[in-house]
């Protein structure tokens, strides 16, 4: 998830270059649909992220219920000796 910041930044990026190439005139409806695909690519990112945050959320609700059963039988597997 660290990566999702950085990829933020570059797409607003894009897209205050695209509004500013679309400003000063230059391949005015080209630079307008860039603008369009990138300011939909920042609401996609920012539901990606919101959903992903929430799954995640839930699975660590669900590990931290469960959790201790796990570690104790992860440690008790642990202590028996190789048999191979």
């Amino acid at each position: 998830m660290q990566l999702i910041p950085f990829i933020r930044v570059v797409v607003m990026l894009l897209f205050a270059i695209c509004l500013a190439c679309f400003v000063a005139g230059v391949a005015r409806i080209h630079m307008l649909i860039m603008s369009f695909l990138s300011a939909g690519l920042l609401v996609s990112l920012s539901f990606f992220q919101a959903e992903f945050n929430r799954v995640n959320g839930r699975r660590q609700g669900t590990d931290d219920a469960s959790g201790d059963t796990a570690a104790s039988s992860s440690s008790s597997e642990s202590d028996r000796p190789k048999t191979d």
